[in-house]
């Protein structure tokens, strides 16, 4: 007769080496998707374009969180605008186009053998 068995511990911990692997993998793609969008949008010397940058993948154990950040001192003005400037939405634009990947960045790099 055959066993049965689970092997909770090391399928949990599977999952989330590749969840964080994955949240690692969108948030380079997020940085260089914002970059091409910035390009289209509001591109002037490039500083800003060349700017967004992942700042950091954390896991607190019950979540994980990237953080791409963009340092240029303007960049908040473009992205966002201001009273006499529209906005450039260059980083909701780039999260809209890129966050759907994310379950399947995690997915494809789950291996339960």
């Amino acid at each position: 007769m055959g066993t049965l068995e689970w092997r909770g511990e090391q399928v949990l911990d599977e999952v989330r080496r590749a969840a964080f692997a994955g949240v690692e993998a969108t948030a380079d793609n997020l940085a260089t998707t914002a970059q091409a969008i910035n390009r289209e949008r509001a591109y002037d010397t490039g500083r800003m374009a060349a700017g967004w940058h992942v700042a950091s993948v954390t896991d607190s154990g019950s979540v994980i969180r990237a953080t791409v950040a963009n340092d240029v001192e303007y960049a908040i003005f473009v992205d966002q605008g201001t009273s006499n400037m529209a906005p450039r939405h260059i980083s909701a634009s780039a999260l809209d186009q890129v966050g759907p990947t994310l379950p399947r960045e995690i997915a494809s790099r789950v291996n339960l053998s």
